[in-house]
């Protein structure tokens, strides 16, 4: 079915736009939430209308988000996650994390498909994601993600070293108890001898 977009839709098409689609994508999604009309003629006079109204959209919508990517652009966040015994962190960081921490920068809700990142972040460290807010806007974040020791973790590792310095402390303790047995049987032996 030939369909005339009256809406942009990324990776589809732009408004204005003459395509192609399959019949049930049109008749059930497209249609009905007015994001395209299908091709007839009455349709077809007003595609210079559309295109007009949506070139004059994106530009509004790139001037707002490039007003975003500035306050975006260089800025640091700092995400604190739980790191394990093998300095890797439980879990991983994803796009999803760095998109709800980049609201204490902006007050506006970036989507986490924006979030451009090499893959999900598994150990501590400084790291760099773009953030992609509209076709030709986009903005550079320094993500830095700070381990934190699990509770549970921490309280085993001071255990074991309260064991092990218990261990030495008690190690010299009893080498000097050994030291002085070893000295006393000589001593006998010696007031021994003298007197046969």
């Amino acid at each position: 079915m030939k369909v005339l977009f009256v809406q942009d839709v990324p990776g589809k098409a732009d408004a204005g736009e003459i395509k192609e689609v399959k019949n049930g994508y049109a008749r059930n999604y497209l249609i009905p939430n007015n994001i395209a009309v299908p091709a007839t003629e009455v349709q077809l006079q007003r595609i210079n209308i559309i295109k007009k109204q949506a070139e004059e959209r994106r530009i509004k919508e790139a001037q707002d988000m490039q007003l975003i990517a500035d306050k975006l652009n260089g800025n640091e966040i700092t995400i604190t996650a739980k790191v394990g015994p093998t300095g890797k962190l439980y879990g991983s960081i994803t796009n999803r994390n760095i998109a709800d921490n980049l609201l204490s920068l902006v007050d506006y809700p970036v989507d986490h498909r924006s979030v451009l990142i090499a893959e999900s972040i598994q150990t501590p460290g400084s790291y760099e994601a773009t953030i992609r807010l509209h076709r030709d806007v986009s903005a550079v974040v320094t993500v830095n993600i700070v381990g934190e020791e699990d509770e549970a973790l921490a309280n085993i590792q001071a255990a074991v070293s309260a064991v092990e310095e218990e261990s030495t402390e008690e190690a010299p303790a009893a080498s000097t108890e050994e030291e002085s047995t070893e000295e006393a049987p000589a001593a006998s032996t010696e007031e021994e001898a003298p007197e046969k």
